[in-house]
């Protein structure tokens, strides 16, 4: 961490266009509500750390992401994520 932020390589093309595949994200850490559509680095149990985008919150205050390209994994096999497991919020990408 530096001055507050997290930097993370992007890795595949899940995020493409937006973030291409070998971009810098710079992430900084959430502290309270996130706006639907907002980019987030999560801390998935199975995939590990993840870009993905927020889509939903749903009544039990889980998070529900998807990628931006049809090579994506599914909202459905990220499945519902809890506020503990979001690293940070992309607020600046450097595409590749």
């Amino acid at each position: 961490m530096f001055l507050g932020f997290s930097i993370f390589k992007v890795e595949g093309n899940s995020m493409s266009p937006t973030v291409p595949d070998q971009s810098y994200v710079f992430a900084r850490k959430v502290k309270s509500s996130i706006a639907k559509e907002s980019l987030l680095i999560i801390n998935h149990i199975n995939y590990g750390k993840i870009l993905k985008k927020l889509v939903k919150v749903d009544d039990n205050k889980k998070f529900w992401f998807e990628g931006e390209n049809f090579s994506s994994i599914s909202k459905e096999m990220i499945g519902p994520i809890k506020f503990e497991n979001i690293i940070g919020k992309i607020v600046f990408v450097i595409k590749s």
